[in-house]
């Protein structure tokens, strides 16, 4: 099993975690507040985790106006934290129109 593979088995199991912050590198692609978001479940394709998010402020599970993808490549240091998970490495993060990478370094 890949190492994303694995990370994406672990961050599965958070499926229903609430969560308004995003957070990259110190980084907020949106506010703090501006949405709340409800955790559907993770895959990995490849070196690709991708985590599924919708709407958590009363919208339709599987309404695709309210679904988004969070996708991290190359993730490695999965830690579980008082609120969630935290995810030490990737080499790139997509969130929306926050596309966050470096060519030829870890981020």
């Amino acid at each position: 099993m890949s190492d994303a593979a694995v990370i994406a088995a672990q961050l599965d199991g958070f499926k229903g975690l609430n969560t308004g912050t995003f957070r990259f590198w110190d980084v907020l692609p949106v506010r703090p507040g501006d949405w709340l978001w409800r955790m559907t479940g993770a895959n990995a394709k490849g070196n690709l985790v991708e985590l599924h998010l919708v709407d958590g402020m009363g919208e339709k599970v599987g309404d695709p106006k309210t679904a988004a993808t969070l996708s991290v490549w190359d993730p490695s240091g999965f830690k579980k934290t008082k609120d969630g998970f935290e995810l030490a490495h990737a080499s790139r993060v997509r969130f929306g129109d926050c596309d966050v990478h470096l060519e030829g370094a870890e981020l």
